[in-house]
């Protein structure tokens, strides 16, 4: 059986499986994260999942403080994301403007910034 087989529900419960197995979130930020990896936009997790459309904001906000913009980001289908904390060093590798759109969703979410990840990282928060 492949990907194309299965159903597009039963392949977010799938995802969702995994992605409670590789992160370190809690519920419902699986199924969301799943949602999000399928291409879903914020307003169409939130009608799937009955919530608002900021709260879904606010999961993505925390999983991109932990993980980096990536694990928010669209997959191609049957990929696994990759969840290990984000590194000074890939954060110094993120351009000025996809630095800042990280600090824009990792400021408000410090306790998921993993340990010391932003000593000696310059951030211009002038914009915020």
């Amino acid at each position: 059986m492949s990907l194309d087989d299965i159903s597009e529900d039963r392949k977010i419960e799938l995802a969702a499986s995994y992605i409670r197995r590789a992160a370190d979130v809690r519920e419902p930020i699986p199924e969301a994260l799943a949602y999000r990896h399928a291409g879903y936009s914020s307003s169409g997790i939130a009608k799937r999942l009955d919530t608002r459309e900021d709260t879904v904001e606010s999961w993505m906000d925390r999983v991109a403080a932990q993980y980096g913009l990536s694990a928010i980001e669209a997959k191609e289908a049957g990929a696994k994301p990759e969840f290990g904390e984000l590194t000074q060093d890939e954060l110094k590798r993120y351009s000025e403007p996809v630095k800042a759109q990280w600090w824009q969703r990792a400021k408000d979410n410090h306790g998921h910034i993993p340990d010391g990840l932003l000593e000696g990282v310059s951030i211009d928060d002038s914009a915020w």
